[in-house]
């Protein structure tokens, strides 16, 4: 026990990362030996240390995450109850407050930005508030369904006060994000049996909050923001917004396939995908495999957006000088028109015969003329032509000749 006690107070969040991992795992070992008779004060404070390391991806966030789960995922309901009241109790001072009301005495909106809300954020990080964050995640990543509704009052206020900072778009704004996130998939999760028993996500009435939010977010493209940064917005958003989908429209797929949708189509066709192409390439590589996630959960319901995606890929893409530059973006762009003649029904996909031929024509054209035409390349266009052709696409043997008159190279395609 001495042991544990020093290192409470010798513990400073601001200097975790020279903890060394030795340490802690002996920490976490003697805590899990002798937690039965460690006063209750001294449990909620290595708890909360342990939290401090529960965003993390290295080995030492790995045993920490395996010592709270043990202790706080496989207890029994009395155990877990007061050891997560004695967290929430330690969280609960630490949370950002900010007037978010944007009125004045007499219904009077204040006007731009708020110097005492700037104030409150700049006492809050002075006085350890981002250590608040990996506890908040640990709270909700271990709150049971059943204690939601009598906690609602504080989560949501801590969750959007994160989301509305301008201050921090890394550390607090995404770890808004993130919070949501674990809400949405660990909180919010479980059966059917318990969405009629508990409180389920669209009771909460909080659909309308969180969403405009997300949105927003998608638009943090370059110039204004870093390509780093924008992929770091998109790969916490994008899925963010999945499951919120899902978790509103739990029991309502029509309404759950619509906002994906939207998403496909004001989001990625029309706003992302013709402002990063090329000049981002991580970018450009996360929005194909992000629109190929999209068919393959929409499946046949993507087919109203078949043009607008098929422009896209020729117009953004396939016709961009450096297309065979970028060998990781032909692949996926590959990848996805195979998704598109999977998952789309034959009647639409004879409608856009001729598109998705010369879709592939241009990829064809360009590798071929500029040496980049791998073995894998050339049979996976082949055998999308061939797959083209059992849905009923097929050239006429006329058609055919015309184009090998001009083009004769393409007769290896067939």
């Amino acid at each position: 026990m001495e042991q544990l006690e020093d290192f409470i107070n010798n513990y400073d969040y601001s200097k975790q990362n020279e903890v060394e991992y030795e340490i802690l795992y002996e920490i976490c070992m003697t805590f899990l030996d002798i937690i039965q008779t460690l006063p209750r004060d001294m449990v909620i404070k290595l708890l909360n240390i342990f939290s401090t390391f529960s965003l993390g991806m290295d080995k030492k966030s790995s045993i920490c995450f395996n010592t709270l789960n043990q202790v706080l995922g496989c207890a029994d309901d009395a155990n877990s109850r007061w050891m997560l009241h004695g967290l929430i109790d330690h969280l609960q001072p630490l949370l950002l407050k900010c007037s978010n009301s944007g009125k004045t005495e007499g219904l009077r909106p204040n006007l731009g930005f708020s110097i005492k809300n700037d104030d409150l954020r700049t006492k809050w990080l002075d006085c350890g508030g981002l250590q608040s964050i990996p506890l908040f995640y640990t709270i909700l990543r271990f709150m049971k369904r059943n204690e939601i509704s009598s906690n609602l009052w504080w989560i949501t206020p801590g969750i959007l006060n994160l989301l509305d900072d301008t201050t921090d778009l890394e550390r607090i704004k995404l770890g808004g994000v993130k919070l949501l996130q674990v809400l949405l998939e660990h909180t919010f999760a479980g059966s059917v049996v318990e969405d009629e028993r508990w409180m389920s996500f669209p009771e909460t009435g909080l659909f309308k909050l969180y969403e405009p939010i997300l949105i927003n977010m998608t638009y943090y493209l370059p110039p204004s923001y870093s390509s780093k940064e924008t992929l770091m917005v998109f790969e916490m958003v994008f899925p963010t917004l999945e499951l919120l989908y899902k978790r509103e429209f739990n029991d309502n797929r029509a309404m759950y396939q619509k906002n994906l949708q939207k998403i496909l189509s004001v989001v990625i066709l029309q706003n992302v995908m013709p402002r990063v192409t090329y000049q981002y390439e991580d970018l450009t590589l996360y929005i194909l495999n992000l629109t190929v996630e999209l068919l393959n959960e929409l499946q046949g319901a993507s087919v109203i957006h078949l043009s607008r995606l098929i422009f896209n890929l020729g117009e953004y893409v396939i016709r961009n000088p450096f297309f065979t530059a970028f060998p990781s973006i032909m692949n996926e762009t590959m990848r996805l028109i195979q998704t598109l003649i999977d998952i789309t029904p034959e009647e639409r996909l004879k409608c856009h015969n001729f598109d998705l031929y010369g879709l592939l024509f241009i990829m064809y054209e360009k590798n071929y003329q500029e040496g980049t035409l791998s073995e894998d390349r050339m049979t996976l266009m082949q055998e999308m032509i061939i797959e083209l052709e059992t849905k009923g696409c097929c050239l006429k043997d006329e058609e055919k000749n015309e184009i090998f008159q001009h083009k004769v190279e393409f007769k290896n395609l067939f």
